[in-house]
């Protein structure tokens, strides 16, 4: 290994760098630290490193430079070089201390060079001795083996054999024998057999020319010298071939190295051994061509010994002559060699051991090992009988003691091997000794040196360290220990990413690269720690390069400035914080004020609009914005009204006036969420809200906020804020932000109470005023068909009357009731309309025969009072009052009959084409009733009611608005006609026109009212027109016709009064069970299904009608409700139960006076099949006890 060396002027430059380091530190530290008080303090490092980089001349340079510096600069008077005695002393201080500081790096340098150079000695020597021994071993081998047999060819075999693998990979005999023609191969052996193979195959084709020169063989027969071939090309290849064939042979062979050595009987070549390497990685050299003359010189001999006996001296000679080299390379040998017999006692030893052993060389022959070395004796004797019975070697033993020689101390690295013959023999041990004490004193002061080193660099407060160009740490002082929690075993040899942690080591990566790059580096820094932590740290890293002027490491210095950063930030950040909390104060003041402020002025306002003026004005003072507005959420709860603004224009504001709640807007999305929306730039809102940013920029705005206004959870509205600078909403403004909007909602929701108040009181006085009137109305009407009915029954009963004038009382008592039931049915449908209860059930109507229907029902009123009533439609009419008149003139029986007949003019009808709805047959014809009624109603006597149903135009293709078609109803009349004041609440629940003692006409006031209610369930609407009073009135009712469906007439729709005019009885053979508690109700029933053939079994309570269905089985039963102890529904339970006992079912129809939609609800969920409300018509009490017997029969016989 070469001597390492530094080039002085990088010595000398290190050492001057690292002093004016220091000083410079030094001059920065002043003022600070004053490092006048420790004028060395950083001198000391710059020595250190000067003398461990260069040795004793740097070290002294940088001393005297550290002496020159401090003494200028830190020494008072500054700036001058006259010193006084203290001074001097404290110099010369200073100036021992480097020097023992380089002169102890110096002594370190040394002891490492000379520990390095006996290093490479000691293996020099070890790998001669190694080989040496391998060497006599095979010689010996090879001796044992050539004398162990006189036969020629047995011998030549053996020979090759021993050479493989240990010697060749490829070993050859060529024979010349007495005719001068040379015997090819009289022995090959090779570790591989292919290569061996293809030996014979080569000598075989291409037999050996004793006068080819180009080949080594023939040349050695020639010339009888030895031939070594280190290495083996293709060009020798090329010399040797005879043609491409041989060529091809040769590189098959693959030989890389070959010796050729005589073999040589009675000073004539006799044959040539030759050795050759194909696959070992290694070349011959002439240590291997002695090797290989000896054992061709032995072979030799041991052919010559088998064919001439008298050539025995001359062998025995040459063995003692060979011998003797040994010898003499024995005596050279710096390393101990030794062989002891089996009795333990020295037979060969050479100088080198008895220096070792410090005895005379003599004096070790023939003598023990304990005589030699009696100190010795009991720890060598054991472990060399060891070697012998084992046949193992004993390798590395290091042994430490006196030797012979008085007060020498000696550290001695011994290996014993046993010597054995071929057969096994043990001969004795042979031993071979190196002398390591140098060695040891080396590391023992290397040692030393170090702990000085340490000692020194420990004492240093700054964090020391060598890190390689590996970037691991090779030297840390104990500093860098306390620092980092682990003892230097645990730092060096490890990488920095694995000591410092990732996120550090990529902090001070570029840094390090710098450094590794040949260039110092100084820097400050702030690193995480990894226990979470962050340290401030001044480093300079500088770096050390070999005797080549190549990078090896750095040393690394770091400070750390943990603490005195920390009060630095820990004094910045106090500072802020008290300067950021004195104008937090001054802000809270401000804002504390300007809230008072508002809410002073808030709560002087009343009115919606004072509140919404005092919220824009002072709310946008408040936050110093430029532009505002308040939105609100519509009732609907699905859009956004803004109501008021401020800074805005009126194109501004306008596509935004009013808008649905899910439309993507600061606003919408505030009331929608119930959060606070704020844009601090316009970048920010352009992200919010892309597609209004153009309009945003335009406007000029830099940020806004749109605050929820919330009342008790929910968000009635937004107050939104515009500013003309960016903005960064901190927590605190936030805060105040909601603050002051939960005082604007309050406000807010105080002024809309307040209206609200005030529009409630108009409304209850108002209703309160309406209630009065309609109780008083409601009484009239309920008490005035009272009064006709009491009358006429009374008079009834008290007189005889003929027959005419009886019917007439019938029939005046039988209008009246009607005239009462009316009433009751309105008042109940107006409770389900009010309560959201009333039902449709829709399916396809004709409109046609839905207004005949309804025309029919008012018949009778119109004829009354002489009032035409006409149906148009489509280019066809009807004339009630003309068709009565083309029968004849027969009076009022004649007008009755006429009217009755002629309501089926299959002539005028037949073929109406007519559109379909889809709706409530029944509720449309109610429709269709009340206004012809009304009209009918209001229609002075002779006076004409027109109704008019306008189809829609098959051939029209131009939608409506809501791309449906529809059909309209009109009910024209010449009556009394309506106010102006009183048309907008024509409509509306329990309004007259007139509601005086006065008026004209009676009602309750709820028709119209039903009316417009029943035709917007149906999708449709209703409207009326009149000029005013005395000029009649016209309702127009719009309905949306059912799509793709036309019925092209009426049909034969019959129309007559009730079935009772057949002749068939429809109950005939009917057992019918009734229960109801009223008695005259019982007597009605048992009336009506007598006459119309029922077997009619009637009881007056739910006792005796389980005693009647346990007596009899009857077909249907009809049950009021409301009875005592037992009612309807619980009777019905219980008759369910006999029927599923008997695995039987009776269907049964509700007969109660509990006319309401949940009563019916009710009652079909008990289990009746059918609701009938009280009071009910005859005809359809008869008609739904047959349609209920006979679905029930028919079902029966499927």
């Amino acid at each position: 290994m070469p001597k390492v060396t530094r080039s002085q002027i990088a010595s000398y430059g290190v050492a001057i760098l690292a002093v004016m380091l220091a000083l410079a530190l030094m001059l920065g530290l002043d003022s600070w630290l004053g490092m006048t008080k420790t004028p060395f303090l950083l001198f000391y490092g710059a020595v250190a490193i000067a003398a461990w980089y260069g040795g004793l001349k740097p070290g002294i340079v940088a001393t005297v430079l550290s002496i020159l510096f401090s003494n200028y600069f830190f020494h008072y008077p500054t700036y001058t070089f006259i010193v006084d005695l203290p001074d001097l002393l404290r110099l010369g201080l200073f100036a021992l201390q480097g020097v023992m500081i380089s002169y102890l790096c110096e002594e370190l340098r040394i002891a490492k060079h000379r520990a390095e150079i006996d290093r490479q000695r000691e293996q020099k020597a070890k790998d001669r001795a190694e080989a040496m021994q391998q060497r006599l071993a095979f010689l010996d081998l090879a001796n044992t083996v050539l004398t162990s047999s006189l036969d020629y060819e047995t011998t030549l075999r053996s020979v090759v054999e021993l050479t493989i693998p240990k010697f060749a990979d490829l070993c050859t005999v060529d024979i010349l024998p007495a005719d001068m023609a040379i015997n090819p191969l009289a022995a090959v052996q090779a570790k591989d057999p292919n290569r061996a193979d293809l030996v014979r195959q080569l000598t075989a084709t291409y037999p050996l020319d004793l006068n080819d020169q180009t080949h080594p063989i023939t040349r050695v027969f020639h010339t009888g010298r030895s031939e070594l071939i280190p290495e083996v090309t293709d060009a020798n290849y090329v010399a040797m071939a005879r043609d491409a064939e041989q060529l091809k042979f040769f590189r098959q062979l693959g030989i890389k190295s070959a010796i050729c050595v005589p073999l040589i009987a009675g000073r004539e070549v006799f044959g040539v051994l030759s050795l050759m390497l194909t696959t070992s990685q290694r070349h011959y050299c002439n240590e291997d061509l002695t090797l290989a003359e000896e054992l061709g010189r032995r072979v030799g001999l041991a052919m010559e010994n088998s064919r001439l006996h008298r050539q025995l001296k001359q062998a025995m000679q040459r063995q003692e002559a060979t011998l003797a080299l040994i010898d003499t390379w024995l005596a050279s040998s710096p390393v101990g060699l030794a062989f002891l017999d089996t009795d333990l006692r020295y037979v060969h030893v050479n100088q080198a051991l008895a220096d070792i052993n410090g005895i005379p060389l003599k004096d070790h022959f023939h003598r023990s090992v304990r005589e030699v070395l009696p100190a010795w004796g009991d720890t060598l004797e054991p472990v060399l009988r060891q070697v012998m019975q084992t046949g193992e070697p004993l390798l590395n033993q290091e042994l430490s003691g006196e030797t012979n020689s008085p007060g020498v101390y000696r550290h001695s690295l011994v290996n014993f091997y046993p010597v054995c013959l071929a057969n096994g023999q043990t001969l004795g041990v042979g031993a071979t000794v190196v002398d390591i004490t140098q060695l040891k004193q080396t590391q023992t002061s290397l040692s030393q040196r170090e702990a000085e080193l340490s000692l020194i660099t420990n004492t240093v407060p700054a964090l020391i360290a060598y890190v390689d160009l590996n970037q691991r740490y090779r030297f840390v002082n104990r500093t860098y220990e306390q620092w980092f929690g682990h003892p230097a075993t645990e730092i060096c040899g490890r990488h920095i990413r694995q000591v410092l942690g990732e996120a550090a080591y990529e902090k001070i990566r570029p840094y390090v690269e710098q450094a590794l790059a040949g260039r110092a580096v100084r820097y400050e820094s702030q690193v995480p720690y990894q226990d979470g932590g962050v340290r401030y740290i001044e480093a300079v890293y500088i770096p050390q390069f070999d005797s080549r002027g190549q990078v090896e490491g750095f040393v690394s210095l770091v400070s750390d400035m943990t603490d005195r950063k920390r009060a630095e930030l820990e004094r910045d950040r106090l500072l802020q914080q008290e300067q950021a909390a004195r104008q937090l104060a001054e802000l809270n003041i401000q804002r504390v004020y300007q809230l008072q402020n508002l809410t002073a002025a808030l709560a002087q306002a009343l009115t919606t609009e004072q509140v919404r003026e005092i919220l824009l004005h002072q709310g946008l003072a408040a936050f110093n914005a430029t532009r505002g507005w308040i939105g609100l959420l519509h009732k609907n709860g699905k859009t956004v009204e803004i109501v008021c603004s401020i800074g805005y224009q009126e194109a501004e504001i306008a596509p935004y006036r009013r808008v649905p709640l899910t439309t993507p807007l600061p606003l919408t999305d505030t009331i929608r969420t119930g959060e606070m929306v704020i844009a601090r730039s316009p970048a920010e809102y352009q992200q919010l809200y892309p597609s209004l940013a153009d309009t945003y920029i335009a406007s000029g705005s830099q940020a806004i906020a749109s605050l929820p206004l919330t009342i008790e959870g929910r968000t009635i509205g937004s107050l939104g804020l515009s500013f003309n600078q960016p903005r960064d909403f901190d927590v605190a403004e936030r805060a105040f932000m909601m603050t002051l909007a939960r005082q604007c909602a309050q406000a807010l929701e105080r002024s809309r109470l307040y209206a609200a108040e005030q529009v409630a009181r108009e409304v209850a006085e108002s209703a309160n005023r309406i209630k009065d009137e309609f109780l008083a109305v409601l009484s009239h009407e309920l008490r005035s068909p009272l009064n006709p009915i009491l009358g006429w029954a009374k008079l009834l009963r008290s007189r005889q009357y003929n027959e005419a004038a009886r019917n007439r009382a019938l029939e005046t008592i039988e209008r009246n009731a009607k005239l009462q039931a009316q009433l009751v049915d309105d008042l109940l449908d107006v409770s389900r309309i009010l309560r959201g209860k009333l039902a449709l059930k829709f399916a396809p109507v004709n409109l046609v025969s839905t207004i005949l229907a309804a025309m029919e029902t008012v018949q009778l009123s119109a004829e009354a009072k002489q009032i035409h009533l006409v149906f148009e439609g489509a280019g066809t009419s009807w004339e009630q009052g003309r068709a009565g008149k083309d029968k004849g003139d027969k009076g009022d029986k004649g007008d009755k009959e006429a009217a009755i007949t002629i309501q089926n003019p299959k002539s005028k009808i037949q073929n109406f084409p007519t559109p379909l709805v889809l709706g409530d047959s029944g509720r449309l014809q109610q429709v269709v009733w009340n206004l012809i009624s009304n009209a009918v109603k209001f229609t002075p006597a002779g006076g004409r009611v027109e109704i008019s149903l306008q189809l829609p135009n098959p051939d029209s293709h131009s939608p409506t608005p809501d791309s449906q078609k529809s059909v309209q109803i009109q009910v024209s009349d010449t009556g009394k006609g309506i106010s102006p004041d009183f048309l907008p609440y024509v409509f509306d629940y329990f309004r007259q026109a007139d509601s005086s003692t006065t008026r004209t006409f009676g009602g309750l006031g709820l028709g119209l009212a039903i009316v417009r209610h029943l035709v917007e369930l149906h999708g449709g609407t209703v409207g009326v027109e009149s000029l005013g009073e005395g000029q009649g009135a016209t309702f127009t009712v719009t309905l949306p016709v059912l799509e793709g469906s036309r019925e092209s007439g009426v049909g034969n729709r019959e129309m007559h009064h009730s079935p009772s005019n057949s002749q068939q009885l429809p109950l005939q053979g009917v057992r019918v069970l009734a229960v109801d508690d009223d008695p005259d109700m019982r007597e009605y029933v048992t009336c009506v299904l007598q006459q119309h053939g029922a077997e009619a079994t009637v009881v007056s309570s739910a006792e005796d009608a389980l005693v009647a269905l346990s007596q009899q089985m009857p077909d249907i039963i009809l049950s009021d409700i409301g009875m005592p102890l037992i009612d309807g529904y619980m009777f019905l339970e219980k008759v369910k139960n006999i029927m599923q006992s008997r695995s039987l079912s009776i269907p049964a129809i509700a007969l109660t006076a509990y006319a309401g939609e949940y009563d019916q609800q009710k009652a079909i969920t008990a289990g009746f099949q059918l609701h009938l409300p009280k009071p009910i018509d005859p005809d359809e009490l008869v008609k739904a006890i047959a349609e209920m017997v006979s679905t029930t029969r028919s079902g029966d016989r499927s």
